[in-house]
């Protein structure tokens, strides 16, 4: 465990590097346990969201290296025009872009990078973590699979594992996307498992069933002595939860947080051109009004899945 922390982490589609904020974490348990202090580094992550961006250079979890904007940018020089067109028929951009990517020549391991200003080259680390898009996947989202618009960037997150090679590459996803193209291009190169989580199987009062999967470099890397879906059973915790644990923040904390949701452009709030300083926690709706077009989306689809039968929710 020390091993893995101490060395170099990617990561992708992190939001607000979820990723590194977990290695903090363990790492500060480990020093608790045994006085031995690692301090894990994430060497690069690639997130689109401009506000994300923002929080990711000045990340306490220690992202040194570059922060990289859109995974399509990836693309070499002379598939950009086509990216561009497959972003507005993204249906057909796996038939398309597959000679590419088995030919290894889609992509080069640089792109812009918000930190810098200037094209950097994506170092490879020791493991690369991600939560690829899930929204094509989605049952919100009409289960688009490959044809949604999030094809052409997650083709690229793959191209550049095949050029990256790294030691570890970890994927989280909802649990209908199909591990099949993973195994369609890595398989060759990596060994891989498979595991779907509940959190209600680790205390967490909510069940978000996620597909986990694990690759492991058939030539950098030994195979583990324990199957992943034999190794996380011994971390399972079950016990009485409730929904405290959601909302056990200060009255300060949580307007904090409806602050910071109201103020970002897309905001309901924000696009209806709200007087955002009369929106408190008091404010009727007011977390609904900080929601943005996607997050309202499944908001909405989250009340026509559980609305009430017979007066009972």
């Amino acid at each position: 465990l020390i091993y893995w922390l101490s060395q170099p982490m990617s990561s992708a589609f992190s939001g607000i590097e979820a990723p590194g904020v977990a290695r903090a974490c363990i790492a500060e348990a480990v020093f608790a346990r045994t006085g031995r202090r690692v301090v894990p580094v994430t060497t690069s992550t690639i997130e689109i969201d401009k506000d994300a961006q923002q929080e990711l250079l000045v990340h306490p979890a220690g992202i040194h290296g570059c922060v990289y904007d859109d995974l399509n940018d990836f693309y070499v020089p002379a598939l950009q025009p086509v990216v561009c067109q497959l972003l507005k028929t993204p249906a057909k951009a796996y038939a398309v872009l597959k000679p590419s990517i088995v030919a290894g020549v889609a992509v080069r391991a640089e792109a812009t990078c918000v930190r810098h200003g200037r094209r950097c080259k994506f170092l490879p680390a020791h493991c690369h973590i991600a939560g690829t898009c899930c929204q094509d996947h989605s049952d919100f989202c009409g289960r688009l699979a490959l044809a949604g618009e999030g094809t052409p960037a997650f083709l690229a997150w793959l191209c550049l594992r095949l050029l990256l090679h790294e030691e570890q590459i970890n994927q989280e996803h909802v649990k209908s996307f199909p591990p099949s193209i993973l195994f369609e291009f890595l398989c060759h190169f990596y060994h891989i498992e498979i595991c779907t989580l509940d959190g209600a199987q680790f205390a967490i009062p909510q069940h978000r069933e996620r597909q986990y999967v694990m690759m492991r470099h058939k030539l950098k890397s030994l195979w583990q002595r324990s199957p992943l879906s034999v190794f996380v059973t011994r971390l399972h915790c079950q016990s009485v939860t409730s929904w405290i644990v959601f909302a056990d923040a200060s009255v300060d904390e949580i307007e904090a947080e409806l602050r910071w949701a109201l103020h970002r452009p897309e905001s309901r709030a924000n696009t209806e051109k709200m007087n955002l300083a009369e929106i408190t926690i008091d404010t009727p709706d007011a977390f609904e009004l900080a929601l943005n077009d996607m997050e309202t989306k499944i908001l909405a689809g989250y009340r026509r899945l559980y609305q009430p039968v017979n007066g009972e929710p």
